[in-house]
């Protein structure tokens, strides 16, 4: 089976930790070159990781024939990024938040539609076992109508449920699965 040969462009603390930490558990994954602006950082890290190290996304996009990146860096630099990315042939993980304005998020979704390339917004709380038997129990209609109000630019979920919700998603997860340690 082919692997998949990922770059990372930020290797801050979530790509790391997340990111290329949970990588090296699959083996369906190469980790093909990590990048930083940070110079000591990228080098640590691509040490640590055995993988080529670049401080310009740009250069790594070009050299590294990656067929997909993981973006990790600050919000403001997502959209630049993955556009980028997609344009070089690049499916993309892009950490959330998607970006920081609408018009911002319409071209990442746009150059991602124009080059044929998968892209994810990692939100990967919703894969957690709880969230997922909270989403059937709300179209089971067990839960109660779930409500969406602005605020102050950002979108805040507010869900109005029986008191037992929680409780009763925890139980059916595995233990260590409920989003703790």
């Amino acid at each position: 089976m082919k692997t998949v040969r990922y770059g990372f462009i930020g290797c801050g603390a979530v790509g790391q930790r997340r990111h290329l930490r949970e990588s090296t558990l699959n083996r369906k994954i190469e980790i093909a070159a990590v990048c930083d602006i940070n110079k000591s950082r990228a080098r640590r890290v691509g040490r640590q990781f055995a993988a080529p190290v670049y401080f310009d996304y740009r250069d790594m996009l070009r050299d590294a024939a990656l067929d997909a990146v993981v973006v990790g860096t600050p919000n403001a630099l997502h959209a630049d990024m993955t556009v980028d990315a997609c344009q070089t042939g690049c499916h993309v993980l892009c950490e959330k938040p998607m970006t920081i304005t609408t018009r911002d998020a319409r071209r990442m979704i746009k150059a991602a539609a124009q080059a044929k390339r998968f892209l994810m917004i990692g939100h990967n709380q919703r894969f957690m076992p709880p969230h997922v038997k909270a989403k059937r129990m709300i179209e089971a209609g067990d839960i109660g109508r779930v409500l969406i109000e602005p605020a102050k630019g950002r979108v805040i979920s507010r869900v109005h449920v029986k008191s037992a919700v929680h409780r009763a998603a925890t139980q059916s997860a595995p233990a260590g699965d409920a989003g703790g340690p």
